[in-house]
């Protein structure tokens, strides 16, 4: 399963700028990009159960950190991050994304 990025506007990367650094990467990303739109993914259920008690713990801890919650911490290091979970290898991949120049978020 995948998490992420958590966009929170005008602090962290957007999914805009991903796609503008893949596209750097490879110019046919816009092209790869048009073909997964409206597709619609499946995933086993204790990879469907994972992935969202991932995204949970690292909402939790965000919004923990930016109310102030005593104890709380700074927000996690997954911000500007994209986490991909193996439930059969007991990983968890991941990936940074910055702001991108050329994006406008």
């Amino acid at each position: 399963g995948l998490v992420g990025p958590l966009v929170i506007p005008g602090v962290t990367s957007c999914l805009a700028c991903g796609d503008l650094h893949r596209t750097d990467r490879d110019a046919a990303w816009p092209a790869v990009a048009a073909q997964l739109r409206d597709v619609i993914g499946s995933a086993d259920r204790p990879t469907v159960l994972a992935t969202a008690a991932l995204a949970l713990g690292q909402l939790h801890r965000i919004i923990t950190a930016v109310r102030g919650v005593e104890g709380a911490g700074a927000p996690p290091a997954t911000l500007d991050t994209t986490l991909e979970i193996d439930v059969n290898s007991n990983r968890i991949m991941t990936r940074r994304w910055s702001r991108h120049p050329r994006c406008e978020c």
